[in-house]
């Protein structure tokens, strides 16, 4: 698996990239992880004749920090836009986790001719989560992190203390089983003693809520993006145990979408099923995007 450095959206990434073939996947990362919880399903992509490339996502890592703070959700799209002129990609596939799920519906709306199908892996479409948080209040006990991420400050200590102990046992609560956590845990520390990390992953949850009047027409072009009916074929894929988002936030998925759409839940399955599940992941996301198992893509 190589590195490489991509400008894109007036930053520059560092990527994963795998594979070759004559279709192309973008991939994108959570919080709080890196890309190379990627790896697998880049692998068995790759085996179907998909080339991979899976950046740390602004802020993260070695990936560059904005100058201007901005981490709303059509930055994140423009993001995954940008990612896809630099590689010289036309049209591909993205396949996002959590945040990376986020940023694919937003990219699937900033420009739907660039993506020819989406798979959302852990989060649903923002209007379909805000509807069901209304109706499943259990949500709201999840998603405490979400709030206490706004104090100033403090969740940043809070993460980086003893070594960023905590981000090892926020993953050791939302995963159910892994095989080399160890291994993974070592990466994803490494990625956040990187100055600054901490507090880019953090900004993506502070920049959910206007921070200022000044801030409010950023806010609601993000809001807008987030909202619009997505155009683009997409797979979403929950694990049916995860404690972050409970499956019934995926209740009702229709008013989100005006493209072909479906939902798969993995029996099971906790919140990073990219690592928990690659195998059955990859195999829906080639038998969803028409990809045969042999590296010839199937007839559209």
């Amino acid at each position: 698996m190589d590195r490489i450095t991509l400008d894109a959206n007036g930053l520059t990434f560092e990527a994963l990239s795998h594979g070759t073939g004559d279709r192309r996947a973008l991939l994108l990362h959570g919080f709080p992880d890196d890309p190379r919880s990627m790896r697998g399903l880049m692998r068995r992509l790759a085996d179907a004749g998909v080339e991979t490339v899976a950046p740390w996502m602004r802020g993260y890592g070695p990936t560059e920090r904005p100058s201007d703070g901005n981490y709303r959700l059509d930055a994140l799209g423009a993001d995954a836009i940008g990612l896809l002129d630099a590689l010289g990609w036309d049209r591909a596939m993205l396949m996002g986790h959590d945040w990376g799920a986020l940023a694919g519906y937003v990219a699937a709306n900033l420009a739907p001719h660039r993506l020819s199908h989406l798979v959302a892996m852990s989060v649903p479409p923002p209007r379909i989560f805000a509807r069901n948080l209304i109706r499943h209040p259990l949500q709201f006990k999840r998603s405490w992190y979400i709030l206490f991420f706004q104090l100033p400050f403090v969740p940043e200590q809070w993460l980086e203390r003893r070594d960023f102990e905590t981000l090892e046992s926020l993953w050791t609560d939302l995963l159910r089983t892994i095989d080399g956590f160890d291994d993974h845990m070592h990466h994803v520390r490494e990625t956040f003693r990187e100055p600054g990390t901490t507090r880019a992953a953090l900004s993506y949850y502070r920049h959910i809520f206007p921070s200022s009047i000044r801030d409010w027409p950023s806010y609601r072009r993000s809001l807008s993006l987030a909202w619009q009916s997505i155009e683009c074929p997409t797979l979403m894929i929950t694990g049916e145990r995860d404690p972050a988002v409970g499956v019934e936030m995926f209740e009702d998925l229709e008013p989100a979408f005006e493209a072909p759409h479906d939902l798969i839940t993995l029996f099971g399955g906790g919140h990073f099923i990219q690592l928990e599940a690659p195998d059955a992941i990859a195999r829906a996301a080639i038998d969803f995007c028409g990809i045969s198992h042999e590296g010839t893509s199937r007839s559209p």
